[in-house]
């Protein structure tokens, strides 16, 4: 099965306004406030601050690989998933 395929059917469905981990949405903003440093991140990876990407990389990347390669089982596989992660991290954090 392609990381496409799974990606695709691991789809939640569309909700019209985004909802906060406690189900509550930011009445001014309609975006979910940040709750943690790698939330905070994100924040700052939307508004395109590339310090903030290298900074999620290099806090996740081994962590993210560490799963790709345990799942996948093959070094070179591992490390595409893993690119592949973060370049969708990149993409629909700055690209909503």
């Amino acid at each position: 099965m392609s990381l496409l395929h799974l990606q695709a059917s691991r789809r939640a469905p569309q909700r019209t306004q985004p909802l906060r981990r406690d189900g509550c949405v930011s009445v001014l903003t309609g975006r979910v406030p940040p709750r943690g440093p790698a939330d905070a991140l994100l924040a700052r990876i939307a508004v395109g601050e590339t310090a903030a990407f290298d900074e999620l990389y290099g806090q996740f990347q081994s962590r993210v690989f560490g799963l790709c390669l345990q799942l996948i089982r093959d070094r070179h596989q591992a490390q595409e998933v893993t690119q592949e992660v973060f370049l969708q991290i990149w993409r629909l954090a700055t690209f909503p």
